[in-house]
């Protein structure tokens, strides 16, 4: 599975970004809020895409690699805040 993981700040709009990347592969917002967390997963030209939008806890983000992994998914595009992100170098090299 291939992570794409935003990093910032709480409030920083990792969630938008990820709202934004939904919208253009789908045509639509996943909620009618574009700030509002949401989680999903998608078929796009082939690819099982998870989106997960929560990401201020650490256990958000490694239940979601672990969940998605699990699931089979090929592209988990993710957030998570920058103080979290030394947490997540452990996987970096993980095929999953």
């Amino acid at each position: 599975m291939k992570v794409i993981m935003l990093s910032g700040p709480s409030r920083s709009g990792k969630t938008t970004v990820i709202n934004e990347v939904h919208r253009l592969l789908v045509g639509h917002y996943f909620t009618g809020d574009r700030y509002e967390d949401f989680e999903t997963t998608i078929t796009h030209n082939g690819l099982t895409i998870a989106f997960v939008s929560a990401g201020d806890l650490a256990r958000e983000t490694k239940n979601a690699f672990q969940k998605y992994s699990a699931l089979g998914c090929d592209i988990l595009i993710c957030a998570t805040t920058k103080d979290l992100l030394r947490h997540y170098e452990q996987y970096k090299d993980l095929q999953m």
